[in-house]
């Protein structure tokens, strides 16, 4: 996307009745979803979006006010923002770039950031792309 930037979100009620954050997360993903201008991946950690730069910070604005409507009294956004002017970038971009230098397997590194594969070391050499 030309004149995008891609940012990595956190929001994080505070004095939740429980531990479980699920329903939060939920409740943002359903304002991000509405917002046709911004392309976003859910991460186990945060969720990253892209879009033009003034639609983020609305976005950010949106979900910030989520859990304060849920009945939440405190909530911290974190907010962290890639703005690369010389050329475009893309989330898919960023992550190619990363996978064809080290000529990694990015089908074994999205199993093993879904919690698809058991837990375990992975070496270098099970993570590059196998020639056959």
């Amino acid at each position: 996307m030309k004149e995008s930037i891609i940012a990595e979100l956190k929001v994080l009620p505070f004095g939740t009745p429980t531990a479980s954050l699920s329903k939060y997360v939920r409740a943002v993903l359903e304002v991000i979803k509405k917002n046709k201008d911004v392309t976003y991946q859910v991460t186990p950690m945060a969720t990253i979006v892209q879009g033009p730069l003034a639609k983020v910070m609305t976005l950010v604005q949106e979900i910030h006010e989520v859990p304060f409507k849920m009945g939440v009294n405190r909530v911290l956004t974190s907010v962290v923002i890639d703005d690369r002017r010389d050329k475009a970038i893309t989330m898919e971009s960023k992550v190619k770039a990363v996978t064809q230098e080290y000529n990694w397997d990015i089908r074994l590194l999205q199993e093993i950031a879904s919690g698809d594969l058991p837990p375990k070391q992975f070496s270098l050499c099970e993570l590059r792309q196998s020639k056959s």
